[in-house]
């Protein structure tokens, strides 16, 4: 092994003791209190006379249901399947208070390693998808157009940290060894967040839910996730 190999070993394994050591420290602190009160189902708005609204298990039995929400330590969620003579599109926002669940342990849930592990593709890909609908506008989403046995359907998610939005360029390998070395420092040396993870799909094209007045009530009722631009932020 040369000198200059064993000069990045040396670098690499010191990185790693101290994030390492950063999450052992960070565990012992007492995690903030949470801003958000209430259930996510409330705060949605009535389902209009045209639309039809269902609640989608988070598994095809309740033994899968109960292991999904054991493995993800979601302190609440809301999945929800809206159709109407015109639209049909799928809601799904999950919550954990602060300090539940290590901001990367939850990029396990977004589309690119769920549901590509199930055997879904991603055929494009937009990591600063505009969701501006009039006056209501989002903060930039991440959209992905994804295929499964020929059923397209367009996806568009949010994962916010303390109000802050988490990008995800890339899922291999090397991305998920490297969020152990960058979360602290990402993260404000601040580990112990509260977070919501919003997601919304549909074979259905986004720029023609956009249109919908009833989508963009549901969009409107998740300020509370801050997803919804505000004046402030």
């Amino acid at each position: 092994m040369n000198r200059s190999s064993k000069v990045v070993l040396g670098i690499l394994g010191v990185a790693l003791v101290l994030a390492l050591g950063w999450y052992a420290w960070d565990a012992t602190r007492q995690a903030p209190e949470p801003s958000f009160e209430g259930s996510l189902a409330q705060m949605l708005p009535d389902t209009p006379t045209n639309w039809a609204v269902e609640d989608v298990p988070l598994g095809p039995n309740e033994a899968v249901q109960e292991a999904s929400v054991e493995i993800l330590q979601m302190d609440d969620y809301v999945f929800r399947h809206y159709r109407s003579p015109r639209h049909d599109f799928y809601l799904y926002v999950a919550y954990w208070e602060p300090g539940k669940m290590p901001k990367r342990q939850i990029n396990t849930h977004i589309p690119d390693v769920c549901w590509v592990n199930n055997g879904w593709q991603i055929d494009q890909r937009n990591n600063d998808y505009a969701m501006d609908m009039g006056p209501l506008k989002l903060r930039d989403g991440q959209w992905r157009q994804m295929d499964f046995q020929g059923q397209n359907v367009e996806v568009v998610f949010w994962h916010m940290a303390a109000g802050k939005p988490v990008t995800y360029q890339s899922m291999g390998f090397l991305d998920k060894v490297g969020s152990i070395f960058t979360e602290p420092f990402s993260s404000g040396f601040n580990l112990r967040k509260e977070q919501f993870f919003v997601r919304v799909h549909s074979a259905d094209s986004m720029e023609n839910l956009k249109q919908d007045p009833f989508f963009r009530d549901v969009m409107a009722s998740l300020g509370v996730t801050s997803i919804v631009e505000t004046p402030n932020s």
